[in-house]
């Protein structure tokens, strides 16, 4: 440890400062000198942890990719459509190239809070902590929310059909608003999942549920003798008409690209027309086959 300089009365002005800036610098020459011989070897040690984590993090992350693969993890998210769900929200790696990147951040994670223990930074290990628990309530509030919008696009694709098919005024708004009542309804269950939601909250989510069933069920009643005739005029337009077969009536005029159970798809130059089943069925066609040049009347 330095000695502490003395100040003089008779020292000149430069001289008492130059001896003040040296008595503090030697103050943490010393300071600095105990943390280092305190602290170095944890301060190496951590740096060591979270070099070691990082390259072995980086090792098992190629091998948990290639054996995710080899198990035919890829395969199976072709088979069961989570490939071209992931594509079309523009996601194009395999998923067993995510899986590696999971097992990447799980152990950097551990070997970064490890390396903080033995540092002793201890507010910075709790911190991690506290992260970790909320990662898995935030991946099923996630989930929830996924779900919700997933479903909310299937029953707005479904209500705007039967309204269409039905004859219902503003098929497409009938079908939005059934989208939005089901994606608030999975954000009432994350919020009560959360506990950010009271009992009233949750239970207005579950009456805009039963309300939009008992529409829903209303809606379907009314459609169900046009949706009947449609489905069973279903046989008929499939045997008649073929995809690419350009068909002129007083219904629709233009290119079949799409037969379904209740509906046939209609394209004219940049339109879509979308015509029940049963309204072709009652219509006198003009035909043009998609693979000749013959026309003829149906």
């Amino acid at each position: 440890m330095n000695t502490p300089i003395s100040v003089t009365e008779d020292q000149s002005l430069p001289a008492k400062i130059f001896q003040t800036f040296a008595e503090i610098l030697g103050g943490v020459l010393d300071s600095t000198q105990r943390l280092v011989a305190e602290h170095a070897m944890d301060f190496l040690l951590g740096v060591l942890t979270l070099l070691i984590g990082w390259i072995l993090a980086s090792v098992l992350r190629g091998t948990a990719s290639k054996l995710a693969r080899a198990m035919g993890v890829d395969i199976i998210a072709d088979r069961s459509g989570l490939r071209r769900f992931m594509r079309k929200n523009e996601i194009h790696q395999a998923p067993s190239r995510y899986l590696g990147w999971i097992i990447f951040a799980l152990i950097l994670y551990a070997s970064t809070l490890a390396a903080c223990e033995r540092m002793g930074l201890h507010t910075v290990a709790d911190f991690l902590r506290q992260v970790a628990s909320i990662i898995p309530r935030a991946g099923v509030v996630i989930l929830m929310l996924a779900l919700g919008v997933g479903l909310g696009k299937i029953a707005q694709k479904l209500t705007s059909k039967a309204a269409r098919i039905g004859g219902l005024p503003v098929p497409d708004l009938l079908g939005g608003f059934c989208r939005i009542a089901v994606v608030i309804f999975a954000s009432f269950l994350a919020l009560n999942y959360l506990e950010w939601a009271s009992q009233s909250v949750l239970l207005g989510g579950f009456a805009l549920v039963i309300g939009l069933a008992v529409g829903l069920a209303l809606l379907l009643t009314f459609a169900a003798r046009n949706l009947t005739e449609s489905l069973l005029n279903h046989p008929f337009i499939k045997s008649t008409y073929n995809k690419g077969d350009f068909i002129r009536c007083e219904a629709c005029e233009g290119k079949v690209v799409k037969i379904e159970a209740a509906a046939t798809h209609i394209r004219h130059d940049e339109a879509l027309t979308i015509v029940p089943n049963r309204v072709l069925a009652a219509q006198t066609v003009h035909v043009i086959r998609g693979d000749a040049n013959a026309a003829g009347k149906i």
